[in-house]
């Protein structure tokens, strides 16, 4: 292209993207950033190449126990889930507030089926897998069921947080820290009041009830398919019942046979117990994994467009934070457009064309997505 050409077209970049804005106390992504492609996985990282290879090959191997322990479920052959890992936690907060998230959490996953983007802190973790866990079921949730009630979609994220493989064997069913203590300082709540819990309620907005909340859809999930496994068999009847509009409590015991009050007491007993019922199966041989993960390392621009580009996929609330990501990527290249240095300053041309050219192609993409009214 000509040099002249050129100019035009870069003053014509920088008079089309959004002005960036100097907000005082805004985080700033730094240090390295990869990004990491498994077999069922795909991360956007900021906690370290090494750190999140491990990761993505133990979250593969998660995705190849869940074949067989939710059968129906999970698929083979589905997309790669994306997540995002922080190690700033301000970072994380920044754009999880810009998402809409509703509630403060080391871990959230925002939209439907494919297009579903999950946000970690990663950062003063020992071990992220956990939580990731957490994040992955309902990654898989909100793509093959959609519509689970809350308590039953959090107790099967929460059931499967502390799930356990080696790639031959899998162990479902050891209690997450903290909750066996509080269940038996505090006896499970009303079932009446669990069951009608959604995700703008008081009760899973607030952070302490949120806590109890998900201790008490552990402890419910926990007895229904561990401690009593033959009532898993009656989880189909009870959701075929919330479908056909019966009120939650009248669903749960016609699908159950069994009275949320007698379900109560149960549940005090079993939260007591010294040692809870654990799940430990075989996996087949066909289950094994195919692919390593790779990592590819990223500057800070180029992650900053891999953030855009996976928040604006987001079916809920993502134009905001698109901007975010894509204005201080542009604010990060004017300052390299401004070097002394001719080859930073010819350097950085080409890519400011190129993130106009993005920037329309998301932002156009999210207003066609948004409902006409």
């Amino acid at each position: 292209m000509p040099e002249t050409s050129r100019s035009l077209l870069l003053g014509l970049a920088l008079a089309v993207l959004p002005a960036p804005l100097a907000q005082a106390g805004t985080p700033r992504l730094e240090g390295p950033w990869c990004l990491v492609e498994g077999e069922h996985v795909e991360l956007l990282s900021g906690i370290g190449e090494t750190r999140s290879l491990e990761v993505a090959r133990r979250l593969d191997g998660f995705h190849r126990a869940l074949l067989v322990l939710l059968p129906g479920l999970v698929s083979e052959g589905a997309a790669p889930r994306r997540f995002v890992l922080f190690e700033e936690r301000d970072l994380f907060m920044h754009y999880a507030a810009l998402l809409g998230a509703p509630h403060e959490s080391d871990g959230l996953f925002l939209g439907r089926a494919s297009n579903g983007l999950g946000l970690i802190w990663a950062g003063e973790l020992e071990d992220p897998l956990p939580l990731l866990q957490h994040e992955y079921v309902h990654a898989i949730l909100a793509e093959s069921a959609p519509t689970l009630p809350l308590w039953l979609n959090e107790g099967l994220a929460e059931l499967l947080t502390t799930a356990w493989t080696d790639g031959y064997r899998a162990e479902v069913g050891a209690p997450v820290a903290g909750y066996p203590r509080l269940l038996r300082k505090n006896p499970p709540q009303p079932l009446e009041a669990l069951l009608v819990v959604e995700p703008r309620s008081p009760g899973y907005l607030e952070t302490a009830r949120k806590s109890r909340f998900h201790a008490d859809s552990w402890i419910v999930t926990h007895y229904l398919l561990l401690g009593r496994p033959a009532l898993a068999k009656r989880i189909p009847p009870y959701l075929r019942a919330l479908e056909e509009g019966t009120p939650p409590a009248e669903a749960f015991e016609r699908g159950f046979a069994l009275s949320p009050e007698a379900l109560r007491a149960e549940l005090a007993r079993y939260a007591r117990a010294p040692k809870l019922p654990l799940l430990q199966i075989e996996l087949p041989p066909e289950t094994a994994s195919r692919i390593e993960p790779a990592a590819t390392r990223l500057d800070t621009v180029d992650t900053l467009i891999q953030l855009a580009e996976r928040l604006a996929a987001v079916d809920d609330g993502g134009r905001g934070a698109v901007r975010a990501a894509l204005t201080e990527a542009r604010r990060r290249l004017e300052r390299q457009a401004r070097s002394r240095k001719a080859r930073l300053r010819e350097a950085a041309q080409p890519r400011i064309e190129a993130l106009v050219l993005t920037e329309q192609r998301l932002l156009a993409a999210r207003a066609r997505e948004a409902p006409t009214r």
